[in-house]
């Protein structure tokens, strides 16, 4: 009976053993997996391919390229767009200060149908003849009677002010129904438009090269040119070329006009305009058309002037 039981252990203990060795040759027989391999398979999961140096730096530098390709491209749109915006606001305010000007050219007085009273000095508005101005010097231009005249008309305008132009497009009727009564004085004040100069010293050239009656020719031609008052740029050849161009209107010499204006330093012309603009200060003249008759200050339109005439002619 004991000796049944040995035997049964020891065939269990033999079982055991076989089962255990069996484990373990089975544990031996599995491979073992490296680390390394692990990481390589993760690797391969995303394509990493590894660069050198060199490509990496190659890589760098073609970066920095687009980038300042795209920089440049977005400065070139920055500044276009501030261009675009600067050139509306600069011709948005040059309307806006041209038709300013045109409205603050105008004389105070013209905004009143009623005549009043200047408190200026005489000489002010005193016709200024040769022999007040001096030999070389050019006297004011003048239409109608001379030292007879009951009454002296003095205008101060700008060739290129739209209001002088209309009062000009019917002053000749008014030299038509009072020049026999009517000293008619024209006096140039610059209100500072592109060629408020240039045509002031063109009207004296004319004088210069061809007298009282060229001037006067001169001045019907100045009015009547829309150039001056759109004010678009000549340049010096072009200037000239375009002086030359009124010879024929005037009946003078086209070469002896650009030299007149040209030598404006030397033939009296510039001290006629300086001086009429000293006299408009004395006149307290501050815009255009501004005239006068007698000592009184009237609106700048031909309804006005002719209303007063016919009041001081009876």
């Amino acid at each position: 009976m004991v000796k049944e039981k040995v035997a049964e252990a020891t065939t269990e203990d033999k079982t055991s053993q076989k089962t255990t060795d069996k484990q373990g040759k089975s544990q031996e027989d599995k491979p073992t997996t490296d680390l390394r391999d692990t990481t390589k398979e993760q690797d391969n999961k995303f394509n990493f391919t590894p660069i050198s140096p060199a490509e990496q730096e190659a890589k760098r530098r073609k970066l920095w390229q687009i980038g300042l390709v795209l920089g440049g491209m977005l400065l070139a749109i920055v500044v276009l767009i501030v261009s675009l915006v600067a050139y509306s606001i600069g011709y948005n305010l040059a309307n806006s200060n041209s038709s300013a000007d045109d409205d603050n050219i105008v004389n105070v007085e013209q905004s009143s149908d009623s005549s009043q009273e200047s408190d200026i000095p005489d000489e002010a508005l005193a016709y200024q003849s040769q022999d007040i101005v001096g030999e070389g010097q050019i006297p004011d231009h003048y239409r109608g009677t001379g030292d007879d005249a009951q009454i002296t008309v003095v205008e101060y305008a700008d060739y290129a002010c739209s209001h002088c132009i209309s009062l000009a497009n019917d002053i000749n009727d008014i030299y038509n129904k009072y020049g026999d009564k009517v000293r008619f004085i024209y006096r140039h004040y610059n209100v500072g438009f592109t060629y408020s100069g240039v045509t002031a010293k063109l009207a004296e050239a004319a004088y210069v090269a061809g007298g009282e009656d060229a001037y006067w020719k001169m001045q019907d031609q100045l009015f009547n040119d829309s150039t001056w008052y759109q004010g678009a740029y000549m340049d010096d050849v072009a200037l000239d070329d375009k002086i030359r161009s009124y010879a024929d209107a005037v009946g003078v010499d086209g070469q002896a006009l650009v030299d007149a204006y040209h030598d404006s330093a030397n033939n009296g012309i510039d001290a006629k305009i300086s001086r009429d603009e000293s006299l408009a200060g004395q006149a307290n003249v501050s815009g255009t058309p501004t005239v006068f008759i007698g000592k009184e200050s009237v609106s700048g339109t031909a309804d006005a002037i002719t209303s007063k005439l016919d009041e001081l002619l009876g």
